[in-house]
């Protein structure tokens, strides 16, 4: 391993710009059978970690952070203490109280803020929480699970989108439609197209024209 540094290319007066460049490397034979032992045989994976730190004089806390996750790894609460350890191949940010992330197999689950795993179903395609759901993929069925790992409207849809202001943009038969936080569809035949919600709002598209729908219908 060698050390490279190079000088920022940004002005001076820029506030934008890269204050340091970290790679982290974790050398800790992982096998099972060989914690604690020295001088191993055999090989084992070396996972490299780039990590990149960009802060400021408003945001003194972010090098530590940083500097921390690129030797620990994991979730770190604001007291510093370790919620869950080295044992993920992939997380998200914390959402809802959740945050999801990958175990054996690359099956996406999610954890609370104990670093316990709430779901007992793994899931090929998750996204983070958002009004209390989650829309995620199992095979080619999508649908949407609670912070308690329920699926309260099936893995029935094509494609489902992520919840905003009470409202989910989901496809069914090729049709778009949205779907409230109770499980109603807007629209008894669906629409050519739609927008993601904003604000309560979604915008969709029918026989060439636009329209808007809210949690209680179409306007």
């Amino acid at each position: 391993y060698k050390r490279q540094e190079n000088t920022c290319s940004y002005p001076d007066a820029g506030t934008d710009y890269l204050d340091d460049l970290a790679l982290f490397y974790r050398t800790t034979d992982l096998r099972s059978d060989t914690i604690g032992k020295t001088e191993i045989a055999g090989d084992q994976h070396l996972n490299l970690y780039t990590v990149f730190a960009s802060f400021g004089a408003d945001n003194p806390g972010a090098e530590n952070l940083l500097k921390d996750a690129a030797r620990n790894g994991g979730f770190v609460d604001l007291n510093g203490r370790h919620l869950t350890g080295f044992r993920f191949g992939a997380a998200l940010p914390f959402s809802c109280g959740v945050a999801g992330v990958t175990l054996q197999g690359n099956k996406w689950r999610f954890i609370d803020r104990d670093g316990k795993v709430v779901s007992t179903k793994g899931y090929d395609e998750f996204h983070s929480h958002a009004d209390g759901l989650a829309c995620v993929r199992r095979d080619s069925g999508w649908g949407y699970v609670d912070t308690r790992g329920n699926e309260p409207f099936g893995m029935e849809f094509d494609r489902t989108y992520t919840f905003n202001s009470g409202l989910g943009a989901v496809v069914r038969g090729g049709k778009w439609n949205f779907l409230t936080l109770e499980g109603e569809l807007i629209s008894d035949s669906g629409w050519e197209g739609a927008f993601l919600p904003a604000e309560g709002m979604g915008a969709y598209r029918q026989n060439g024209l636009f329209g808007y729908a809210n949690s209680s219908g179409a306007i």
